[in-house]
């Protein structure tokens, strides 16, 4: 039988977690630590804790199913006083403390509800979303942006309240563009609400919700949407000369110009943009960074002009720009549209490996819908390779890629597809989805690929380097 104080540690250090360690449970406790580990003891001699065995001081509980029933026996009122306890112990060293403890600390705030500070408890989801947006760790960042947001609600709605609420949903959209699809309801929903609230306070969130929700129009075909809020952009712009409406509106610009097939134009707009904008040297924010997704569209303007050089070299500033700024998911786009130039180019000998590469990465930071873009290209390279693989698997990414009513490069993927079909001699079928390619682009005005949806033929050149 466990005497109270005995019990009181170990129901803090169930609270704690699985593992924990005498120091932090002596912090929470606000107890000295060897009158804590003296706690401890009867729980340790019984056999209902464990101690590591190299490193001294970290204790765990000998079965799940122990910490379960202690966990079940702590009333309700202490054991969300106990999470606000570990949460505000630990929020200090959450910018350099290991990642999985500052994913657990906001978790301990979001437990302790209404013990914890309010204000305290969205600056510890705030500052645990930059790491999150740091190791592009989507699943965590939802989570951690549907609490924040939660939490939002128990603060009164000042101005400096809604800016932030803002960048949340912002944050938000791109997860849920990332991991449910570009154009899927929950990222249209999130990033209406930023765009509202951006609206409400007339800032720098605004600028980047706005562009956001074009990219999200021009997903679905809708650029004459997109356009008039680049117009919007502009105009806040020449007003105020803020650089954030002027990356933004241009970045929109550039976009609609590309996938409406002005090439020449796109690009002089282009390196308007990066001239009169400089890339930034750090960069706080991913959803403002829109200069590696321009060199990113400069690449695949150049492979439709035919120039395999300058689409890799601009594809390669792209990817280099990403990685010094840190920007992961930059770095998997930039290398997406490698491969999505040599498809472009026809070039398919060193495709395939490179293709499946990204394929591998973008499942693993589960964007689901962007590596099925890279499995199109993979699938049409080992096809015209000769490689042995299931056409199927193509399609079935074609549909992954549009399930979500994305419209976006469809027709180049169409392209792909009818490659396929050509080099397995259905040349009916090839031309079916030629056809439907050019309906696609003249409903949507993206002319961009119409190059490519001429008399099917299997199209392939010299080999791609692996990247």
């Amino acid at each position: 039988m466990l005497g109270k104080p005995s019990r009181r540690a170990l129901a803090a250090a169930a609270v704690i977690g699985p593992e924990f360690d005498v120091a932090t449970l002596a912090g929470i406790l606000d107890s000295p630590v060897p009158s804590v580990r003296a706690q401890l003891r009867p729980a340790y001699e019984t056999g209902l804790l464990d101690e590591h065995r190299e490193r001294p001081g970290v204790f765990c509980f000998s079965h799940g199913l122990l910490r379960d029933a202690v966990l079940a026996r702590i009333p309700v009122a202490e054991r969300t006083a106990t999470h606000s306890a570990i949460a505000s112990d630990r929020a200090a060293a959450l910018p350099t403390s290991p990642y999985e403890e500052a994913i657990a600390a906001a978790d301990h705030a979001w437990r302790a509800g209404t013990e914890i500070n309010t204000h305290a408890a969205l600056e510890i989801h705030e500052t645990v979303i930059e790491r999150a947006l740091a190791r592009s760790a989507y699943v965590d960042l939802v989570t951690l942006a549907d609490h924040a947001l939660q939490i939002c609600r128990r603060l009164p709605a000042k101005p400096e309240l809604l800016e932030r609420q803002s960048a949340l949903w912002r944050h938000l959209a791109g997860a849920r563009g990332i991991l449910h699809g570009q154009t899927s309801a929950t990222a249209l929903t999130a990033v209406q609400r930023a765009f509202e609230l951006g609206e409400q306070i007339d800032g720098r969130d605004f600028h980047g919700a706005a562009a956001m929700r074009c990219m999200m129009l021009c997903a679905r075909g809708r650029l004459d949407e997109a356009e008039v809020i680049a117009n919007g952009l502009r105009a806040r712009y020449e007003a105020s000369n803020d650089p954030a409406a002027g990356v933004a509106s241009q970045f929109v610009d550039i976009m609609t110009t590309a996938l409406r097939g002005d090439r020449d134009d796109m690009l002089a707009r282009a390196r308007r943009m990066l001239e009169t904008f400089p890339p930034p040297e750090t960069v706080s924010d991913p959803t403002h960074f829109f200069h590696p997704r321009v060199y990113c569209w400069m690449g695949l303007m150049e492979a439709l002009r035919g120039d395999r050089a300058a689409a890799e070299e601009y594809c390669r500033m792209s990817l280099e720009l990403a990685r010094t700024r840190g920007d992961v998911f930059n770095i998997l786009a930039a290398r997406l549209t490698f491969v999505e130039v040599y498809g472009v180019l026809g070039v398919t000998e060193g495709t395939a490996g490179a293709a499946a590469a990204v394929h591998a990465e973008l499942s693993a930071a589960g964007g689901g819908q962007w590596a099925a873009c890279a499995k199109v290209v993979e699938v049409w390279a080992r096809t015209l390779t000769g490689d042995h693989t299931d056409p199927a698997a193509a399609f079935a990414a074609y549909d992954a890629i549009t399930e979500d009513g994305s419209t976006v490069m469809a027709p180049f993927f169409l392209a792909l597809l009818a490659d396929i079909e050509t080099h397995h001699d259905r040349t009916s079928e090839a031309r079916g989805l030629l056809a439907r390619a050019q309906r696609i682009a003249d409903a949507t005005g993206e002319h961009a690929w119409d190059p490519l949806l001429s008399a099917p033929s299997a199209r392939s050149c010299t080999a791609a380097p692996t990247r």
